[in-house]
């Protein structure tokens, strides 16, 4: 058994299921080409595309990702 592949789907489960709690519907694609997971709010029909990093590093010990509040808040198209 491979481990990393364990911790990338616990990773994949985990962060769906956070969504899922908060009330968001979650889709797995059936072919991965870049997005591991949608997350759709049901009643706008806004959704949103997701790829998931997961990491056993400690946090201490983590890199830091750098992205701009604009690049969070535009609005791609889905294609």
């Amino acid at each position: 058994m491979e481990k990393r592949s364990h911790l990338g789907m616990a990773g994949h489960y985990a962060a769906m299921s956070e969504f899922l709690y908060r009330g968001y519907n979650v889709a797995v694609p059936a072919v991965d080409v870049g997005d591991d997971a949608y997350v759709v709010e049901d009643q706008m029909g806004t959704m949103w595309r997701l790829q998931i990093k997961t990491t056993d590093t400690p946090q201490e010990k983590t890199g830091t990702y750098l992205l701009s509040r604009q690049q969070l808040r535009d609005i791609k198209k889905n294609e």
